[in-house]
């Protein structure tokens, strides 16, 4: 579904990503691990055409992105839910959602796409009214959830969603992760979690100083000594 070849992307004069390669299939959830700093919010932003690439390709459902404008990504089905939420604090919920629903794609589906979203987070039907800034910080990562899932995505690119989140949440986040599949979503996953990120995941990718240094499937990469010593605190 998105096949990402030998990317090159920073900003300005400073390179971030090199020779990055990377695809997620249909239905697959891939995570994509490494250290702060690493670039892997540069490559969703540059998946999105949000970060202009500098060398190398980016093809989702047999299409070049390469160049494209967001709007236009996301037309195609592509969607970010980007690291902070970025909500709208002072619109209700239902407004908030509303807003991802706005492309030509999506907009004729509102309001099944609303049912969809209510019947997936609850929390959020309850909370509709209310203004997304009075949310707890768990549900307002629901909102910025709902609102991807409002574009209809075929992909959902998911940035660092547990961020700062009490475990109960994270727990409720990833038990949604692990239910888009069944949903017909993709979904490629950046996340602090590791252990978590791996389990939920089909494959997964670790990203070191601008390129992918390891790949293989979600088991193989949990099970790993040398990825447990550097990304989850464990000697064994």
């Amino acid at each position: 579904m998105l096949r990402i070849e030998d990317l090159a992307a920073g900003y300005g004069d400073v390179r971030v990503l090199r020779g990055v390669v990377l695809d997620v299939g249909a239905r697959e959830t891939v995570s994509l691990l490494g250290a702060n700093g690493a670039g892997k919010s540069t490559l969703l932003r540059a998946a999105m055409g949000i970060v202009r690439s500098s060398g190398g390709r980016i093809v989702f459902k047999g299409e070049p992105l390469t160049g494209l404008p967001a709007n236009a990504i996301v037309e195609r089905g592509l969607v970010l839910v980007p690291e902070g939420r970025a909500l709208f604090p002072f619109m209700s919920v239902l407004e908030n959602l509303e807003l991802g629903s706005y492309s030509r794609r999506a907009k004729p589906h509102r309001k099944e796409s609303l049912d969809r979203v209510f019947a997936m987070l609850p929390r959020l039907k309850e909370r509709r009214r209310q203004l997304a800034g009075s949310l707890s910080g768990g549900e307002q990562q629901m909102c910025a959830i709902g609102r991807g899932l409002m574009a209809m995505p075929d992909l959902l690119l998911l940035d660092e969603p547990s961020l700062g989140l009490a475990p109960v949440i994270v727990q409720e986040i990833f038990t949604l992760i692990g239910r888009l599949s069944a949903e017909g979503i993709a979904v490629l996953l950046v996340e602090q979690h590791v252990k978590r990120a791996l389990a939920v995941a089909d494959r997964g990718y670790v990203l070191e100083n601008g390129s992918i240094a390891t790949t293989g499937s979600g088991a193989t990469l949990l099970s790993d000594p040398a990825l447990r010593k550097a990304y989850m605190g464990q000697k064994h």
